[in-house]
């Protein structure tokens, strides 16, 4: 049966042992309260106005999410940097070994061969170096998005 409330307001007592109620006036004292009555009065005003836990938990879940979502974002403009720099290396490279004056006729097949091993050990040094780590980290990366996005987050009622 529910509790009929005055129009004057309702009183609530309640026991202690004489270890709370010692506790209590010396918090009291400190938060400079003038009577227990007002303390217990605000201390269950701040209890009902906090937001509750499952509300704290979705906040940090989207928290969570938003941050996923930038890094994976960085990692990606990173590994376009990488590329980017790799074809620039690679552009130079043709550039600069089409323009070199040829040397004698004797060596010439000999130095295109060395430089076009030299070259192809560097560019396939280079693609598993740095392009794969990077296709496995955004790999990895996009698995969760598509996961986080197959269970989405239920919000409790």
């Amino acid at each position: 049966m529910a509790r009929s409330i005055p129009k004057s307001g309702a009183q609530i007592h309640f026991r202690v042992d004489g270890e709370l109620l010692k506790a209590v006036d010396q918090r009291i004292k400190e938060k400079g309260v003038r009577t227990i009555s007002a303390y217990l009065r605000k201390l269950v005003e701040k209890d009902l106005s906090a937001v509750p836990d499952e509300d704290r938990i979705d906040e940090l879940v989207t928290l969570i999410g938003a941050n996923h979502n930038r890094l994976t974002g960085l990692l990606r403009n990173l590994a376009m940097a990488q590329r980017a720099q790799f074809a620039l290396l690679e552009a130079s490279a043709k550039a600069m070994l089409s323009y070199l004056p040829p040397p004698g006729p004797d060596s010439a097949d000999l130095l295109r061969a060395r430089g076009k091993e030299r070259y192809d050990r560097v560019l396939k040094s280079a693609e598993e170096a740095s392009l794969q780590f990077l296709d496995q980290l955004l790999t990895q990366f996009e698995g969760r998005e598509t996961e986080k996005g197959k269970h989405g987050s239920k919000k409790s009622v």
